[in-house]
């Protein structure tokens, strides 16, 4: 093997590390990405859920049967989606 050739392999194998390097750092930057969405996403509904979790649980205390509590569940959903659409 010349020696031209041998600095072919070393130039080849020098880039092909780069490379490498390259995908591994896109591959960290996906993931921690993808880990900042999935936080994200359950902190915006979690306060939503504890809103309407704190309504029920104020507004339900006394009623006597199932469908009450459900139908009381149901006024305050649609409460807060029609304050939501309103404002938007």
């Amino acid at each position: 093997m010349s020696k031209a050739d041998e600095g072919r392999l070393i130039h080849i194998a020098k880039k092909r590390e780069r490379a490498k390097e390259a995908i591994e750092q896109r591959r960290r930057k996906l993931e921690e990405e993808t880990k900042n969405l999935k936080s994200g996403i359950t902190t915006k509904f979690t306060a939503n859920y504890d809103a309407v979790e704190d309504s029920l649980k104020t507004s339900t205390v006394g009623l006597v049967t199932l469908d009450e509590m459900r139908e009381k569940q149901r006024d305050i959903v649609e409460a807060r989606l029609y304050r939501f659409h309103s404002v938007t």
